[in-house]
């Protein structure tokens, strides 16, 4: 069983559903990444047991880390990326503007719940005024 269907399978997620294909994707992104970096590696003329010595491990740790498949942690990632002088660049960003809109109402609808229950709250009766919670602003002002 491979990373997608092991993710699939852990979030109870179909093969067909946007989130199962978004998981697939990220997947096959992290995989491409590390690819990415065994290949400056080999660029830079660096073997996994110079990387080894850096690390003041094994090359089999280095080894296990380039295994197609491994899921390292970020620290190990930015370790074997500094040992070979690369530099990396996280960028995210949600997957389309339906899961935009999404998070946009699930922001608002979090707004409202925690409005109502301020504006039920007995213990603050005694306050001469309540004060509404500001509105979350729109994650995607137009």
């Amino acid at each position: 069983m491979g990373i997608f269907e092991e993710l699939a399978e852990e979030f109870g997620l179909g093969s067909e559903s946007p989130e199962a294909r978004l998981a697939a994707d990220l997947a096959a992104a992290d995989e491409q990444f590390m690819r990415q970096l065994v290949a400056l590696r080999h660029s830079a003329g660096l073997t996994q047991e110079d990387l080894g010595k850096a690390w003041g491990r094994h090359k089999t740790t280095v080894s296990q880390f380039e295994r197609p498949g491994a899921d390292p942690r970020l620290s190990t990632i930015r370790r074997y990326a500094a040992s070979i002088g690369a530099r990396y660049i996280h960028h995210v960003v949600l997957d389309s503007p339906q899961r935009l809109h999404r998070a946009e109402l699930d922001a608002l609808s979090r707004w409202i719940d925690a409005n109502e229950l301020f504006n039920r709250a007995e213990d603050i009766e005694s306050s001469p005024q309540r004060v509404p919670l500001e509105m979350p602003l729109p994650l995607n002002p137009r």
